[in-house]
């Protein structure tokens, strides 16, 4: 008799607590004096369209980014976070470079430390001083010589790439951009960071592609909903013990690092790829890469004596190496070739100076003509523009900090775990800065007077991708070498105009990215 008054008692109680823990959670912004233009939900926040499938990520934050245009930013929530979403470029460049100091920290997508170590030890996710030391360090790996050394590497993987297309007897071949591409970045990746050598392209099942694919499957409404708990609860996540990649993945990728490091210190193998700059931070410099003429890297090691680095630390950032290369070159390459069949005249226009470039370099092209290479640079840019693969931008606030008051615009008190975002899609579209945004225009960037703050494909600020280089090194060889070979057109499964997927956390679109490649009559 006593137990059913309790239990509705109870009931009562912490329907209570919550209400009070929403109120107080979802009017801070309210309670500053900044005007609430959304309608957040328990624990989801404004994200909630995007847990339940009714947006992407990229109508969400456009619906943020255009509720009053006129204003520098926008409060929102984050989950049960406080957020502010950044639009004025004045303002996001104040805040993610000149007091860079306040907001040097970046979201944690794994908190689950014990189970994710794999992932908490890199670049991406290292925080404060530990950050500035690797940072400091990694740059290293990223110097015009580096480069050039990898230079050799990727053109060979690049070449095996497009041969596996010259083999076919077929005239016009259909393709899957996204799955091919995925392949070449895969193999670059594997020899580049991992000291592997394979060939995804004709043997689609090899072990390093499919654990590879699997670490970077965003897809799918239970993906969602298992990101969002883990924001939500990540208390429960490291109770538990569970991390946001299968453990499979975790086993091998640690497992082939590991190896691929006995082996080189047992026998004295010395290979001059991002594997063997954190082998010598640990180890000390080998005398055998000429480190002594890399002032970046003498100077890296200087500042990073007093950090030791494990094996566990070098499998964490040849992880996240796969993780920043895989996704983001295999889209940049499907959006940009797609592009190239629906824009005849912009393929026809890059092969000519294509053809002009081997003409000057009897027919194979050098790292420093690929470098000089300016309409393939503009077109590329206008690609990442366009379709910029990391479409929202993350800072945390990690101490008190202050957006000035303006005429329009009170004072905005940030405290240490608010959140800062930026839509850099949604700036990349803002007719302000770009004339018919929706156009594929690489003339546009012809006289690089971009303001920096308004074009943001790799980050802004210091926390900005240090393997941008590496990225443009990749793609660059693999379209040259391509277009070279074939025309790329549209096939009646290509989908015009393209259309982003709805329950995903990746950039991908609806119905892939088919197009037909036809061979270039000499």
């Amino acid at each position: 008799m006593i137990l059913a008054p309790l239990c509705a008692v109870s009931l009562i109680v912490v329907s209570i607590t919550l209400w009070i823990k929403y109120k107080k959670t979802y009017t801070h912004w309210t309670k500053l004096g900044l005007k609430q233009r959304t309608t957040p939900w328990p624990l989801l926040g404004d994200f909630w369209p995007l847990c339940l499938g009714r947006m992407n990520l990229i109508e969400l934050m456009d619906y943020f980014y255009y509720l009053n245009p006129e204003s520098r930013y926008e409060a929102i929530y984050h989950l049960s976070y406080p957020a502010i979403l950044l639009k004025d470029p004045d303002l996001i460049k104040q805040l993610a470079v000149k007091d860079f100091d306040y907001f040097t920290d970046r979201v944690n997508i794994a908190p689950s430390e014990e189970a994710d170590g794999l992932w908490s030890n890199n670049l991406v996710a290292l925080k404060g001083k530990k950050w500035r030391d690797m940072k400091l360090l990694l740059s290293g790996a990223f110097t015009s010589s580096k480069m050039r050394f990898l230079y050799q590497i990727i053109s060979e993987t690049s070449e095996d790439f497009v041969k596996h297309f010259l083999d076919k007897p077929e005239a016009l071949i259909e393709v899957d951009l996204k799955e091919a591409f995925r392949m070449f970045s895969s193999d670059v990746i594997a020899t580049s960071a991992f000291g592997v050598k394979v060939d995804s392209i004709e043997n689609p099942h090899n072990e390093f592609f499919e654990m590879g694919k699997a670490a970077t499957n965003f897809q799918g409404f239970l993906t969602v909903i298992k990101f969002f708990l883990l924001f939500l609860f990540p208390w429960l996540f490291r109770k538990l013990k569970i991390g946001f990649f299968p453990q499979k993945v975790i086993t091998f990728f640690t497992n082939l690092i590991q190896d691929t490091v006995a082996t080189r210190e047992e026998l004295n193998i010395v290979r001059p790829d991002v594997l063997q700059l954190l082998l010598e931070v640990k180890n000390g410099p080998r005398t055998e890469l000429n480190v002594e003429k890399d002032r970046q890297f003498i100077s890296s090691r200087l500042r990073m004596k007093e950090h030791s680095i494990t094996n566990q630390d070098i499998v964490s950032h040849a992880f996240a190496f796969l993780l920043a290369g895989y996704e983001t070159v295999s889209s940049t390459l499907s959006f940009t070739c797609h592009e190239l069949a629906v824009n005849a005249h912009v393929q026809d226009k890059l092969r000519k100076e294509i053809n002009e470039t081997l003409d000057k370099c009897d027919g194979s092209i050098t790292y420093e003509a690929l470098l000089g290479m300016k309409y393939l640079g503009m077109v590329l840019s206008e690609s990442l523009r366009k379709w910029p693969v990391i479409p929202v931008l993350d800072r945390v606030c990690v101490q008190q900090y202050t957006i000035p008051a303006t005429r329009k615009e009170p004072a905005v008190s940030l405290n240490a775990g608010d959140r800062i975002l930026i839509s850099s899609r949604s700036i990349h579209h803002d007719v302000q800065y770009y004339a018919e945004p929706n156009k594929f225009d690489p003339d546009r960037f012809e006289e690089n007077v971009i303001n920096p703050f308004t074009y943001m494909p790799f980050g802004v600020g210091p926390r900005s991708c240090i393997g941008n280089r590496f990225a443009f090194l990749e793609i660059k060889l693999v379209l040259c070498d391509l277009l070279r070979n074939f025309e790329i057109v549209p096939v009646e499964k290509t989908q015009i105009p393209l259309k982003f997927a709805k329950r995903s956390m990746a950039v991908d679109v609806e119905k892939g990215f088919i197009v037909g490649l036809k061979r270039v009559k000499n």
